[in-house]
């Protein structure tokens, strides 16, 4: 899946809704990348680690987030064949004038003229969530201007368009990045449609390993006897980026009698979260979805965070969500409910998703539904498996399922060699009030 490249071309069909890397269509599958703030941290030797432990998960992008890295970062991608989409180091709002504009059309230039050697480069963006892009300003600055920083974003995208060897994104748009499941909606909305090819953005906060949070958050401070935002305690958490307030009321997270509950339940939303919209928009290849960034990669520094991987580089419960949702051959599990009350049906479609360059043209598809330890249904078809392809293969449907805890295992194998393997996890209710 990560090619290794010294000379490439890259475009991007629109109609089509899909990029290609030297003639051949790719389906992108990345992640935002910060890998820490401060830049002089890192290394070769540390990028390498970071970009490893990507391609583990079978990333094949990284969204170098609003800023420069080092250089080293560039020409390691370059060696392992990850392809980098590079921000320009906009972020929201900035001094409304020609000549702040100007000057940052300046830099612009100076970064195509530093980065542009790098193959691993494929995609340029300008301004992240301008003012005038970015409706949700109003309800968090009361001076907010709808039409702040126009010419500042259309002067770097200009300076960005000069470069025709690549893809061009003139900003990234609060439309690109979705959030449901953290600062609104539910988490089962990502099982719905999209309109928008680039998904930049989605994810949600876990806390990382309880040994690692003791470092972060002070012993007094790590039970906080409340869950109101005020409590002196979750100030603590405040200052390292904790999210109360989605946390508990947008999401809803039970925190549980414990701190070990409370890692627990957060980890697991979070890898619930990623795989469902992973998958989501998996389903949704060019069609209209061409590529997606998970937000975010790592934990840049000792907090509480977007990261699947913490501060220590440490993996959370969600990497390996990201890891099952991004195989390259996946038998991808649609879902109408994960609660499905007793009277009802329950109904899933498994997918056969080939991202490689591959036919396999018989291979075996299987399920396997499991009660807790109990397998009561398991059976299995022959499917051609295309190159580049992703498509519907088999509705299941179960009526009147005892209440408990289900497992629905998926396999894609060819002769005794598994090529693609998954799970998802429901429960059915008892009708019992």
């Amino acid at each position: 899946v990560n090619q290794r490249f010294a000379l490439r071309t890259i475009h991007y069909d629109q109609r089509e809704s899909a990029f290609f890397v030297n003639g051949k269509r790719l389906f992108i599958k990345g992640t935002n990348y910060i890998a820490s703030p401060w830049l002089a941290s890192m290394n070769r030797q540390r990028y390498s680690q970071d970009l490893a432990l990507m391609q583990q998960a079978y990333i094949n992008a990284i969204r170098v987030h609003a800023h420069i890295a080092g250089q080293d970062l560039y020409d390691v991608a370059d060696e392992v064949g990850m392809l980098i989409w590079q921000d320009f180091p906009l972020q929201w709002g900035y001094e409304d004038s020609e000549e702040f504009a100007t000057e940052a059309a300046r830099q612009a230039q100076v970064m195509l003229d530093v980065l542009q050697q790098h193959p691993s480069v494929f995609a340029w963006s300008g301004h992240n969530e301008p003012p005038w892009n970015a409706p949700w300003m109003k309800y968090k600055y009361p001076n907010y201007k709808p039409q702040q920083n126009r010419l500042l974003t259309a002067k770097v995208a200009n300076v960005l368009a000069n470069d025709h060897t690549r893809y061009n994104h003139d900003y990234s748009a609060t439309d690109e990045h979705l959030w449901m499941g953290w600062y609104s909606g539910n988490w089962r909305d990502h099982a719905k449609r999209t309109k928008v090819n680039i998904v930049s953005e989605f994810g949600a906060q876990a806390l990382p390993e309880l040994s690692v949070l003791k470092t972060i958050i002070p012993a007094a401070d790590l039970w906080p006897k409340s869950l109101d935002p005020l409590d002196p305690a979750w100030q603590s958490w405040d200052y390292h980026n904790f999210q109360v307030n989605e946390t508990f009321k947008v999401v809803g997270i039970d925190r549980g009698n414990s701190i070990e509950s409370f890692v627990q339940n957060s980890q697991l939303y979070q890898a619930k979260l990623t795989q469902l919209a992973g998958e989501s928009y998996r389903r949704q290849r060019y069609q209209p979805v061409a590529a997606m960034f998970q937000f975010m990669f790592n934990e840049t520094w000792p907090s509480i965070n977007w990261g699947v991987v913490d501060y220590t580089r440490q993996p959370k419960q969600g990497y390996w969500a990201l890891k099952q949702a991004y195989q390259p051959i996946l038998p991808s599990i649609e879902w109408d409910s994960d609660k499905i009350k007793r009277n009802e049906t329950a109904r899933f479609v498994l997918w056969s998703i080939n991202d490689t360059w591959q036919s396999y043209p018989a291979v075996t598809l299987q399920y396997k539904l499991w009660l807790d330890k109990q397998l009561i249904e398991q059976n299995s078809k022959s499917i051609s498996l295309m190159a580049d392809q992703g498509q519907p293969e088999w509705e299941l449907k179960w009526p009147n399922l005892a209440a408990g805890n289900y497992r629905l295992e998926a396999t894609i194998a060819q002769k005794k060699q598994v090529l693609g393997s998954n799970q998802f996890n429901f429960v059915v209710e008892s009708n019992k009030p």
